[in-house]
């Protein structure tokens, strides 16, 4: 939920709204889409997407810690001196990563009640910082709303498409009571948007509000790293140290990013690009072979292709969210709807030849 910051310093509200509005909706609108017999046909067809969409997420977490010490003045203990505070950003990662790693294994009851306290205490954070912040924000920002408008569909698409690789939603959908559960979701998430809002353009935190951030991160690491556990896949403890070892890597690589003077601006570069697995490649892979509709086969050719499109839109990406040509953007989108747009038509007339020619034979 750094995102909002960017933009919200870029475009003001609108910028907000362009991250928010398809962000809750695509949230809520999971629990009303899918059906658990379906959700679990998803999950048995996609499992190693799905494997990638949560290391991907756990990484980015870890990315995002030592980011986020190096972008706030935060409340470093008074022990250890200066040496501490350098080191802080990446001392709070791998804590994080160990607090989530034992939540992970907790059983299943617990689970509930662990998430009302996150949220209680993200509440409780909220209230001490207050929403007096908010009336500060202006409609505009540092640049030109017209980027924005070419951003829009990309960030639509992204938050839109990339539930459906997400195992603990999937898990939610299957246990949870009623659909209704995700519109009660969609609406709390609403609200810790606001609250990041709040303290977007301040340059120091509280205790309490970077508590709330971190915990946040620990649940999230902690509900995908159990998601990982439970995934039929690669023998777990080779799964396991290699997700380890690379969390331990990136934390590295993000806190030498954002060491130094331009530290906040070398590391909101690596968070933008970072951004690509669910502006693109994880959305991507949702319209082409999960859905709506009939989707793509994943034969060895079309995955190749699914590549090689990847790698072509990238830079265009590149381009659009990190050097101000965010017309580009719309060319990648434009692509992949025209493929599958295109897939589905050779599909259908396929189809009708082979009725055709059953209609034939058995004419004759």
């Amino acid at each position: 939920m750094y995102l909002p910051v960017i933009l919200l310093r870029r475009f003001g509200w609108l910028g907000f709204l362009a991250f928010a509005v398809p962000n809750v909706l695509g949230c809520a609108a999971f629990g009303y889409v899918l059906r658990p017999h379906t959700s679990q046909r998803i999950v048995q067809q996609h499992q190693p997407a799905m494997r990638w969409f949560s290391i991907v997420t756990i990484a980015y977490h870890m990315f995002f810690i030592p980011f986020f010490a190096a972008t706030f003045v935060l409340p470093v203990p008074d022990i250890g001196g200066p040496t501490l505070e350098h080191w802080f950003g990446l001392i709070l990662a791998i804590a994080v990563l160990a607090a989530a790693v034992i939540v992970s294994l907790l059983p299943a009851r617990l689970w509930p009640v662990l998430a009302i306290l996150t949220y209680a205490f993200s509440l409780a954070a909220f209230v001490q910082w207050g929403a007096g912040p908010l009336s500060d924000i202006t409609w505009t920002g540092q640049s030109d709303p017209g980027q924005l408008a070419w951003m829009t569909p990309t960030i639509v698409f992204g938050f839109l498409c990339c539930p459906y690789l997400d195992s603990t939603f999937h898990r939610a959908l299957r246990e949870s009571p009623s659909r209704h559960s995700f519109a009660v979701f969609g609406l709390g998430f609403g609200v810790l948007i606001l609250f990041t809002c709040a303290f977007a353009f301040s340059s120091a935190l509280t205790p309490l509000v970077m508590g709330y951030v971190l915990g946040q991160s620990t649940f999230t690491i902690a509900a995908h790293l159990r998601e990982l556990r439970q995934t039929p896949g690669t023998h777990p403890r080779f799964r396991h140290l290699a997700v380890m070892f690379a969390l331990i890597a990136l934390a590295v690589l993000s806190f030498a990013s954002t060491a130094g003077g331009d530290g906040r601006l070398a590391g909101e570069g690596m968070y933008l690009r970072f951004l690509a697995f669910y502006s693109l490649i994880f959305p991507a892979y949702v319209l082409l072979f999960v859905g709506p509709g009939r989707p793509m086969q994943l034969s060895r050719r079309n995955v190749m292709a699914f590549g090689a499109a990847v790698l072509l839109a990238l830079p265009l990406y590149e381009l659009g969210f990190i050097h101000d040509r965010s017309w580009l953007l719309i060319l990648p989108l434009v692509g992949l709807l025209a493929w599958r747009w295109a897939a589905r038509e050779r599909r259908n007339s396929e189809t009708l030849d082979a009725a055709e020619n059953v209609r034939s034979a058995q004419g004759r």
